[in-house]
Formats: structure tokens, sequence, C-alpha cells
């Protein structure tokens, strides 16, 4: 009898440890594209970059996953109407896109130092050259015909 006691209470530790384990540890790895408000998502090796709606609002958010460390982190200086994430073929860089017309502001971030953020005005899409060294883009032309 003693031993059927002993083991009960083993057993109720063991579903006990189970459900708080369960219910409070996040999983090594996030299933970003299934997660609500994720609008848009770009994968690369060691990073997920993707654009997540804020609070349902329309405020866009770009973020950074990165899958080794499991790390999750907001570029803060980029927000608005973000769409068209690319990444560069070597992985040392991506742009995403912020405008709502043809016209917008294409933003070029380096993941060796994110706060290395460079702006671009441009017309309808950017696009990597293969050698990830150069950006084919579109500009505004703002000289009036005479």
């Amino acid at each position: 009898m003693n031993r059927w006691i002993r083991l009960l209470i083993v057993i109720g530790i063991i579903v006990l440890t189970i459900t708080i384990f369960l219910l409070y540890v996040e999983p090594k790895f996030m299933d970003i594209e299934d997660r609500k408000g994720v609008l848009e998502v770009a994968n690369q090796e060691e990073y997920i970059v993707f654009i997540e709606d804020k609070g349902g609002k329309g405020d866009k958010v770009l973020k950074i996953y990165n899958r080794e460390t499991n790390i999750e982190e907001e570029i803060e200086e980029i927000t608005g109407n973000l769409h068209d994430i690319k990444w560069s073929k070597d992985g040392k860089y991506f742009i995403v896109t912020e405008g709502t017309s043809i016209v917008g502001t294409t933003y070029i971030i380096s993941m060796e130092n994110r706060e290395d953020i460079v702006s671009i005005k441009t017309v309808g899409e950017a696009i990597w050259a293969p050698d990830s060294r150069k950006l084919l883009i579109g500009v505004e032309n703002n000289q009036k015909e005479q």
C-alpha cells in the first residue's frame, strides 16, 4: 500500500512538471509564418526577416528573428506601410520598401550592423544584382519640361 502511494505521488509530480513545461516554456523555433499579424516573411539561412502588423491598427513593424539564438528584435527606425523584403544573394543585406504608391522609400539594412541603415527614394521595385554589390532602382525625375 505504501508503495502505491509513493508511485501515485511520483506520477503526479511528473504530470504536473510536464503540464507546467508545456504551458509556460516557449518552443525553441517559432513558426513565424503562422503567427497572427505577420504579413510578409523572407527567410535566409540563420535569420528570418518579417513584417508584423503591430496592434492590428495598420502599424507595420520590421522584425528579425535569429534561428540559432531564438532572439527576435524589432528595427525601430523602420515603420509604416512596409512591403517587399528581399535578401541580397550573399545574405549580408536585405531591403524593404515603405510606401503606399509606386514612389516609396527603400531601406538597405546590413546584417553586420543593423543600425547602419540607408534609405533611398525609389520608383517601383528594387532588385539586387547577382553579386549583391548593386541595386537596380528607379528614381523620380523632378525636372520640369520646358
